[in-house]
């Protein structure tokens, strides 16, 4: 009797979870995406996103920011395609129910891909895989099962790793809304008029990152990369007007950053009118890119969304004390090779190749076994 009541239970619930999650993912049984007339040059047209029957789940600790949720579909994604599973998230979580509105203006192909979902708990097999943030794993050391749902114990998978292989597809996952490209194209129009000149987009991070283990934004790593990255790029790349497009910065802060002004054709701040809007102006108008704060997955994603051909440069310092923090400990998990790495060392930033455990002599540590 006490079975049946906690089975009645778990189906009162689920109805309940549905039925605001059918209200939210209306008449999205079927997956097709559209082909966009607009679409831009780097978006393949041609490219499917794989969709199947059964499902990759994470488990919560937090529901985050834009960026980390989308290392985490696309984390799963990739992971999900070698066990021919879907990418889903947790129904019963009003946090993400909540993001799914932002997500549907912003990215549908994600919102139509990706269900929230309450797994049944006869039909749910659980894995100790991603239980590090920022470490890849093989996903050929996890066995698969015949549950309908698998629900890793990981949260954030935040690894290009886990889907680099297929980029193409990432790239169509997060395709922007014709209505985001809208508003930044019309903003960006208005903001720069007719500016050709080559724009090295800075993008910057504070606020919350200054009382957190992930190193902010700050001028004595800032200013010299601003003249290193410009004066490289007017030596490499035959770049000799350069304006700077600060993204994600304050207007008090960056007025009081010292540095010569005359030296660049023009100063912008960007400040656009959603989170999804910032990020496709920063996708769509950086000819170059220097992240000030790595630790951000939002200014990541900018980078990594962007053309090929702009050149991203970044501050290979992650955390605050870099040497217990797991993401410096793993950067070559983190960023691709192509993008240059940045170091502050006594007062003086210069390009350095060398991931953290060969510059400091750290061994890489083992993985602990999966298990279900």
């Amino acid at each position: 009797m006490i079975g049946i009541l906690r089975f009645c239970g778990f189906c009162i619930a689920s109805i309940f979870v549905l039925l605001l999650i059918s209200n939210l993912q209306s008449n999205v049984n079927t997956y097709t995406i559209p082909i966009v007339s607009n679409i831009e040059n780097f978006v393949d047209s041609n490219v499917r996103l794989a969709k199947f029957d059964r499902f990759i789940m994470p488990t919560y600790g937090a529901c985050s920011g834009i960026g980390n949720q989308m290392f985490r579909v696309a984390s799963l994604y990739g992971i999900g395609k070698y066990f021919r599973r879907t990418p889903a998230l947790d129904g019963t979580k009003k946090c993400q129910r909540d993001y799914m509105k932002e997500i549907k203006t912003t990215f549908p192909n994600f919102f139509d891909l990706v269900s929230l979902e309450i797994p049944h708990p006869n039909d749910t097999a659980k894995s100790e895989f991603g239980l590090d943030c920022c470490t890849y794993q093989d996903p050929k050391t996890m066995h698969d099962t015949n549950a309908t749902w698998l629900v890793l114990r990981g949260n954030y998978f935040q690894t290009y790793k886990f889907f680099h292989e297929y980029k193409n597809e990432i790239v169509k996952l997060f395709e922007f809304s014709d209505g985001v490209k809208a508003n930044a194209t019309k903003y960006a129009d208005e903001l720069f008029k007719d500016d050709k000149s080559h724009k090295t987009c800075i993008h910057v991070r504070r606020g919350d990152f200054i009382k957190h283990e992930n190193l902010e934004t700050r001028p004595d790593f800032l200013l010299p990369a601003m003249t290193l990255v410009t004066n490289h790029l007017r030596a490499n790349r035959s770049v000799s007007d350069i304006s700077l497009v600060f993204i994600g910065i304050e207007g008090p802060y960056l007025a009081s950053l010292n540095f010569t002004r005359s030296n660049y054709n023009k100063i912008y701040r960007a400040s656009l009118k959603s989170r999804g809007e910032d990020m496709y102006f920063g996708v769509k108008y950086c000819d170059s890119i220097l992240l000030s704060a790595s630790a951000s997955t939002f200014g990541w994603w900018i980078a990594y969304l962007a053309s090929p051909t702009v050149p991203v440069f970044y501050n290979g310092q992650v955390g605050k004390d870099r040497n217990k923090y797991p993401k410096d400990h793993r950067d070559f998990d983190q960023f691709p090779p192509e993008w240059q790495k940045l170091e502050l060392i006594n007062g003086t930033v210069s390009f350095n190749d060398q991931w953290y455990y060969e510059r400091f002599g750290m061994p890489r540590k083992p993985l602990a076994p999966l298990f279900y």
